[in-house]
This record gives structure tokens, sequence and C-alpha cells, in this order.
């Protein structure tokens, strides 16, 4: 009973933090849409930017409402190939975005002014919600699932390619119903510091340190590493073939703060080791995230 108990708390909790990102990653979103790009007169890539011609056609939809309607089809098509458990993710993610486009940023100004510095500010703001989003498993819909479902059926097929296939004919879209070509340049603007700005944040929000240390005195910074950072290390017998000198390998997954610490204590009990700082994008397991998340 007490194990069900705990289990049920852990998941209370994985599923405030889930909320908590759908919400502010959401709202990061949706302001980059609504309060810098949707009075700019030009369309972004992606779902959001169909929302805005759509609204710009028939401005009795709102973009948020414009954004689940879209979705709809998309969600059909879909359904099957993506899985219903990523998709009620993603759902929530889009009522969260359609509740806080049509129903919070309405109440505060838009910005009006320099076309290039709303793409700017729209693209950074878009891409960081997304990020958000995106870390939790979810998704917000719309050209995201057009692209894992073509990639599911056709792997060969590249997700850059097709993400600027659709992407591209949104934006000249954009530009053909706005009847400009700086409405093209800046959709293109827009689309690329977002994409940017993605990977940096997703990068940001899972980096490790991966250290691989080789050293003489392997149990002295097991034990230095265990007490100081309380991270665990995989030891190897290792052979240079240079030297022909037997020493062990060490391997240890820390966090950024973490490797500057590692680093220091390497070098107080052997200042001859010679170690490699590695990135590694995400980690998952005991002691980091877990592999159901």
């Amino acid at each position: 009973m007490k194990i069900f108990q705990r289990l049920t708390w852990k998941s209370v909790q994985r599923q405030t933090v889930e909320l908590l990102f759908d919400i502010i990653g959401s709202s990061l979103y949706s302001a980059g849409i609504y309060t810098f790009i949707s009075g700019a007169n030009f369309a972004p890539g992606g779902v959001g930017g169909l929302s805005i011609i759509t609204n710009h056609f028939i401005p009795a939809i709102p973009i948020g409402l414009g954004f689940i309607l879209i979705n709809i089809p998309v969600i059909a098509l879909t359904a099957k190939t993506l899985g219903k458990h990523f998709l009620l993710r993603s759902l929530k993610s889009m009522i969260c975005f359609w509740l806080v486009t049509d129903y919070v940023f309405p109440l505060f100004p838009v910005y009006s002014g320099e076309p290039l510095l709303a793409a700017l500010f729209g693209g950074l703001l878009c891409g960081i919600g997304l990020a958000l989003v995106y870390s939790r498993n979810s998704s917000t819909g719309g050209t995201d699932f057009i692209i894992m479902s073509l990639r599911k059926k056709f792997p060969q097929f590249s997700i850059g390619n097709i993400s600027m296939i659709i992407d591209g004919t949104i934006i000249v879209t954009g530009g053909i119903v706005f009847g400009s070509i700086d409405a093209v340049l800046y959709g293109v603007i827009v689309t690329i510091v977002s994409a940017f700005t993605v990977d940096m944040v997703m990068t940001g929000l899972g980096a490790k340190r991966m250290v691989i240390i080789i050293t003489k005195k392997s149990q002295e910074i097991i034990e230095g590493i265990y007490h100081t950072i309380d991270r665990g290390v995989t030891s190897l017998d290792a052979t240079g073939t240079y030297t022909g000198e037997s020493r062990k390998m060490l391997l240890c997954t820390c966090s950024k703060r973490e490797a500057f610490t590692v680093k220091k204590l390497i070098n107080n009990i052997d200042d001859k080791a010679i170690v490699f700082f590695c990135t590694v994008e995400e980690a998952y397991g005991f002691g980091f995230k877990d592999l159901k998340s």
C-alpha cells in the first residue's frame, strides 16, 4: 500500500511539472505569435503561421481557436501513426496555447514597432516556449505531427528537408497574403531564430558532461567523486598502445556545475591524468531522468 502511495504521489508530481511546463511554454509561444508576430503583417512557418493567415482572412476566428481548428484534421490523420499517449500530451499543450492566446494576451497591448524586431523577439519567444513543451515529450501539434508521421513512414526522408518544405510553403503563402516580399523574409527570420533557440534551450535543459579519466590513481578519484558530488563511476581496464602501460579508464556523467568540481578534484589527486570532458545532450537512468519521462 505504501509503495502504491509513493508511486501515486510521484505520478502527481510528474503531472504537475508537465502541466507547469505546458502553461509556461505555451504562454511564451503565444507571446511570440500573438504579441509580436500577429501585428507585423507576416506569417512564420508552422500552424502558428497558418492561424495568423486564417485570422487575416476571417477575423471572426481568433488565432488560438484557428490553431485548434487547423490541428483537428492533422490529429485525425496522424493519430494511428503517433499513438494516443503522445497525442493526449500534445492536446494539453494545444489547449493551453488556445486559452492563453484568445483570453489572456488580448488583455495586453500588441507590439507595433519594427517588423524586424518583431521577427527576432517573436522567434526567440516561440523557440523558448516550444523547447519547454518538447522537453516534456509533448508538442504543439500541426506540422510537428505531419513531420513525425512522414518520418515514420518514410525514414529515408530528412526531417530538415520535410520541415523546410512545409514551413517554406506556409511562409511563401504568408508573403502572398500580405503582398510583400518582406513578409517572406521576416517569416524566414522567425523560423530560423525559433529553430536555433529550440536547439540551444533543449541542449541546455538536458545537457550533461561525460568525464573520461585515464589515471593510475583510480581508486582515490572514484572515492573523491563519490564523496564530493555523490556520483557513481564506471571503471575499465585500459592499455596505452604507445607506452604499453596499464591504467584505469573511468567514466562519470555529471552536471555542468559538477564538472568543474570533478576537474579540480582530479587535478589535486593526479595532475598527470588524461581527462576528457564531452557533452551529453540527455542522460537517462538512475540519478538522472526517468526513461519513461
